[in-house]
């Protein structure tokens, strides 16, 4: 939200700036120029915070995708050893009744 209340108060001193350049004085001047890099410096801010945001739910979700895929690969292996349970007692069986 607050990005957007940024980029509309840069529209409206891009505005001013347009329509008022001739009438504005030294000070008024000094001050928008302050409060457009005040601004900007906030939405970089803004925007670079964002981007950690973005990357740190990457990586927590690399991560839970990569446990999900251990779980599966453990689960998996469980699923193996017991098939070869099975044959090995189905092996016994065989050699037993032989």
């Amino acid at each position: 939200m607050r990005l957007k209340e940024i980029e509309a108060r840069l529209a409206e001193i891009r505005e001013e700036l347009n329509t008022r350049a001739a009438e504005l004085t030294d000070e008024e001047m000094t001050a928008l120029e302050a409060e457009v890099t005040a601004l900007q410096e906030e939405r970089t801010s803004l925007q670079a915070a964002a981007e950690k945001r973005k990357n740190l739910l990457a990586r927590i979700a690399a991560g839970e995708l990569q446990a999900e895929q251990a779980q599966n690969l453990r689960h998996s292996e469980t699923l193996q050893e017991q098939a070869e349970r099975v044959r090995q007692q189905q092996s016994q069986r065989i050699s037993t009744t032989l």
